[in-house]
């Protein structure tokens, strides 16, 4: 028998801090890829910020490069997620790089503590803000693929071929899956 160590979290915590997780990769992915296409496609140098080790570099060549030559109302809409993905990213490190503590007295609210640069910094978050982190960045994700909205999301959808994610595929082939 191997003995392994819980993380103490809820079913809710985990599968949220999951979600987060997936979430911002997959955002920190369409930011690079929009930022690569912005290059000419070999004849410019790429600078440093887009050796993809700092996710922080990358988004200010996007945020340069993308966002800011955006038409009206496009660059408003781009730059209002790179300023909400600039608040969001402190959140995410702490959910990320932290060591989580909590009390029986306070059982809904979990700290979380990391140092950096010489500071201790603390964050505190319950449940429902992490739901609420998942769903912002979701929403980030939407309105940095489709800053047009919705319509530009279904235009683009009714000129693609059929696209099947993972789960759909899992759906329409039976295979096994974890269920909730």
């Amino acid at each position: 028998m191997q003995i392994t160590l819980d993380t103490n979290l809820t079913e809710a915590e985990t599968f949220s801090i999951g979600a987060i997780v997936a979430q911002w990769s997959v955002l920190e992915n369409e930011i690079f890829d929009q930022t690569l296409l912005s290059f000419d496609g070999g004849d410019e140098e790429l600078p440093n910020g887009m050796n993809n080790a700092q996710f922080s570099g990358v988004l200010e060549t996007w945020n340069e490069r993308v966002a800011k030559i955006a038409k009206e109302p496009r660059r408003k809409i781009l730059e209002q997620q790179y300023d909400a993905i600039k608040r969001l990213n402190h959140f995410r490190r702490a959910i990320v790089h932290s060591r989580w503590n909590w009390q029986p007295d306070k059982p809904d609210e979990i700290t979380a503590v990391r140092v950096h640069k010489k500071s201790i910094i603390s964050v505190k978050f319950t449940t429902k803000d992490l739901f609420d982190l998942e769903s912002e960045i979701a929403q980030i994700r939407f309105l940095v693929n489709f800053p047009g909205g919705t319509e530009e999301y279904m235009q683009s959808r009714s000129e693609q071929s059929l696209i099947v994610s993972r789960k759909g595929f899992s759906l329409l082939t039976g295979r096994q899956r974890i269920d909730d």
